[in-house]
């Protein structure tokens, strides 16, 4: 069953990353490898820079695994929406944050499954330190040198965050560089080169060298 998201006005789209080719490429890669995080029975899932709530809300609707399925992002108006679209979609078992990711230290060692659509585009450290601080639209793209300002920072917070089990799938461009990891799929959007990896704990502990 697809997730609704009929709810989504052009207001939230100006302040919220919006289901995009990008959101759709994740949703696809992970729902393709479900019989996977079957296997890991996660207790708790959860999406990092969780926007509209698409991604989450597609495996929360899944009913072949129980699990508590959290969201978390640095923009308000963001937690809003993906709330809506949870409730609307008549999920149960969740729990949406607002706040920095890297700053929870509670959920060292808890997480069995990752997801993160991160901010990949390419930019200046400077314009990505001032998108995060705005806490708008912004923290979704800006991603600044080589688009891994974040995304080094979270195998960081991945490491220290899952299970001795747990996974995690990101999205990325192809010039943020190459991780080690199972690539599920990739797609060239525009001049984009779109791709999903699943790594485990030993993989991102070797990405973070």
């Amino acid at each position: 069953m697809a997730v609704n998201l009929k709810h989504i006005t052009k207001n939230d789209r100006q302040q919220v990353y919006p289901p995009s080719q990008d959101t759709f490429l994740l949703i696809d890669s992970v729902v393709s490898d479900l019989s996977y995080i079957q296997q890991i029975d996660p207790c708790f899932v959860i999406e990092i820079g969780v926007g509209s709530g698409a991604v989450l809300t597609t495996l929360a609707m899944n009913q072949s695994f129980q699990s508590v399925f959290i969201g978390v992002d640095i923009n308000p108006k963001a937690t809003l929406l993906a709330k809506s679209t949870l409730e609307l979609n008549n999920c149960k078992n969740y729990d949406i944050v607002n706040g920095d990711i890297f700053r929870q230290k509670g959920f060292f060692n808890k997480i069995d499954v990752i997801i993160c659509n991160p901010p990949y585009v390419i930019t200046s450290k400077e314009e990505f330190e001032e998108c995060q601080k705005r806490k708008d639209i912004s923290s979704s793209f800006a991603g600044g040198e080589d688009g891994r300002e974040f995304i080094d920072k979270l195998f960081d917070f991945a490491y220290k965050a899952l299970s001795d089990k747990g996974v995690m799938y990101m999205l990325f461009e192809e010039h943020n560089g190459s991780f080690p990891g199972k690539v599920l799929s990739e797609q060239r959007v525009g001049c984009e080169g779109l791709a999903v990896i699943r790594m485990g704990k030993e993989q991102i502990r070797e990405a973070l060298g």
